[in-house]
């Protein structure tokens, strides 16, 4: 979990962590920047998440508090990070414009089913023979 690539002394990271039950906040000790990297490159199939407040979706009891927490990594949606990251050069992935060409092929039927001249009959006006003009 501390992978030299990330730099640096292992700090606390706070986080949000989104599951399909309730809302975890708390902060994850890692020397990685991105709250991408430390998802993905977690030894173990949990993360041990300190401070932690848990609130359950749709509770209107009081969030749950401890000093850790255990969090399976399987049952977690997205996070978030709490704090501003600031983005690395050597990370940013380069753009390169490209040219497309769009072909369109071409119409085959007419614009309107029946007759190419009237549009009120896919509008959804009947009229009989006898009232045509």
């Amino acid at each position: 979990m501390f992978d030299p690539i990330g730099g640096g002394e292992a700090r606390l990271v706070p986080l949000t962590l989104y599951t399909d039950a309730c809302v975890i906040r708390g902060s994850v000790r890692s020397r990685q920047r991105r709250i991408t990297d430390i998802l993905n490159s977690a030894e173990e199939p949990f993360l041990v998440v300190s401070d932690v407040t848990i609130d359950e979706y749709g509770s209107r009891g009081i969030a749950s508090r401890s000093e850790y927490a255990q969090i399976n990594l399987g049952a977690v949606l997205f996070a978030v990070s709490d704090e501003l990251v600031e983005a690395r050069p050597d990370l940013r992935t380069p753009k390169v414009p490209e040219v497309a060409m769009i072909t369109i092929p071409p119409r085959t039927r007419p614009a309107w089913p029946g007759n190419a001249r009237s549009p009120q009959r896919c509008a959804g006006s009947r009229s009989r023979p006898s009232e045509r003009s």
